[in-house]
């Protein structure tokens, strides 16, 4: 289930939750914690196949009401968008202002997961807005991206940069570059 419904689910002092579970007469419980960088949670529930369905129904339709009234408007779409990882810094900007200021530009909604995979050079950012404001986002990152090295060189960096040790540092084999 969305992360956004949990909320719903159990309900203040956990009253929808006891509601849902005398109406299937199936037990339902939350999990605590999302899944890793999922955005949602798992939904236990136990009990036979006829009581299962009719809480998974009753679920979904909490879950389906929650998300028809807070759809995006027409025109609006969601893209994943991969940017290189030793730019997302630049991205965010100290404190959130230059994501912030880009969010405000282009009138687009930009989530950058916090998880890094140490393993990829690249990082998957969430982009939502109309067509043109998802172009903006997209012109605005290419843009900082190509900044971010002058002749191959990170601008920012000593010229004898040398990263800590993994795993306090870049992971090996690991190359910077913009790409």
């Amino acid at each position: 289930m969305p992360n956004e419904c949990v909320g719903l689910i159990i309900g203040k002092g956990g009253e929808t939750i006891r509601q849902l579970q005398q109406e299937s007469k199936a037990k339902i419980q939350v999990a605590k914690k999302e899944i890793e960088s999922s955005g949602v949670r798992n939904v236990f529930v136990d009990g036979p196949p006829e009581r299962y369905e009719h809480a998974k129904n009753l679920i979904q339709a909490i879950v389906d009401e929650y998300q028809k009234a807070h759809a995006p408007p027409p025109g609006f779409t969601s893209i994943d968008y991969q940017i290189p990882n030793m730019i997302t810094g630049l991205l965010i900007g100290k404190g959130g202002e230059t994501l912030k200021r880009l969010m405000a530009k282009t009138k687009a909604q930009i989530i950058v997961p916090k998880v890094l995979d140490y393993t990829s050079p690249d990082r998957i950012i969430h982009i939502k807005g109309t067509d043109e404001q998802i172009d903006m986002v997209k012109k605005e990152i290419d843009s900082l991206a190509r900044s971010c090295t002058r002749g191959g060189k990170l601008p920012f960096a000593p010229k004898e940069f040398v990263p800590p040790p993994f795993p306090y540092g870049l992971p090996p084999n690991c190359i910077l570059s913009c790409q």
